[in-house]
């Protein structure tokens, strides 16, 4: 699936492997500083978007936080409560018949 748009604060965001606290790897992972957002046009052929989220192992948590949010087609699907540590979130979401 193409990235059609990607935003983020300072301009910074990439595909890389994000380690976590507890040393779990995930590879080719997006990650951006917050504010941030991507894009992708599914058109209708994806039926199952899966992840992970979370605050990476480098972030402060004396002043790091975020919320992790997931739209189709206009409408808000997830929004994950603030986070605030370093624990990986997994993220299961129907996306049938979302462009």
């Amino acid at each position: 699936m193409p990235l059609e748009h990607a935003q983020a604060k300072w301009e910074t965001w990439g595909f890389e492997t994000f380690s976590t606290a507890s040393g779990q790897k995930f590879e080719n992972s997006l990650w951006a500083h917050p504010p941030s957002k991507y894009v992708f046009r599914l058109g209708k052929n994806w039926k199952k978007f899966t992840t992970h989220y979370g605050l990476d192992k480098e972030s402060d948590l004396n002043v790091a936080n975020c919320i992790f949010i997931v739209k189709g087609d206009g409408k808000e699907l997830f929004r994950s409560n603030e986070i605030k540590d370093h624990i990986v979130h997994p993220l299961e979401l129907n996306v049938q018949n979302i462009e």
